[in-house]
């Protein structure tokens, strides 16, 4: 039987071993959440900023609860980045990452190829820097049961005053 110095060891070697998959686990969410604002919010801003002459942008998709058979889709596609990994026990990643309230899915059509089964694994805070730190407004919509993710900012428009001029300004908030 192991005496008490023997299983300090073992857990700490399994602590490092967690510590280590969790960072990874972070990383990719950086990642994921990092590629839907760059190349799903960002371009349908962009296109907007060059079609939508009369308003301003606003994106917005909805957000989904991520569940326990989600929990083990993404462990799966962390997992086909490292194979060294090993989980060590999946609930503990589910209590500690995933019960956070800022970590949802989304799934979407126009996902990038890389999104095998379009759908995506977002960490709200992530986008929500991503959006401030370019001078966009970030908002969770709470719209009857459904959660809705809008990013959002002013920019020149063409707009008509009470003498039916055309004008360009920019509405401030």
């Amino acid at each position: 039987m192991p005496n008490i110095e023997e299983l300090k060891k073992i857990r700490t070697e399994i602590i490092m071993e967690a510590c280590r998959e969790m960072s990874l686990l972070e990383t990719y969410l950086y990642k994921e959440s990092s590629s839907y604002y760059n190349h799903i919010i960002m371009d349908d801003l962009l296109e907007q900023a060059e079609t939508n002459l009369f308003s301003d942008l606003c994106f917005t998709t909805k957000l989904e609860p991520v569940t326990d058979e989600d929990l083990h889709k993404f462990l799966k596609r962390v997992k086909s980045m490292d194979k060294n990994v090993k989980f060590i026990n999946g609930s503990n990643y589910n209590k500690y990452i995933f019960k956070k309230d800022d970590i949802y899915k989304i799934t979407n059509e126009n996902l990038p190829n890389n999104c095998l089964d379009k759908t995506t694994f977002i960490r709200y805070s992530y986008i929500s820097d991503m959006a401030t730190a370019d001078g966009y407004q970030p908002e969770m919509l709470q719209e009857n049961d459904c959660l809705n993710l809008q990013i959002s900012g002013n920019v020149p428009k063409i707009l008509r005053d009470d003498f039916d001029k055309v004008k360009v300004k920019v509405k401030e908030k």
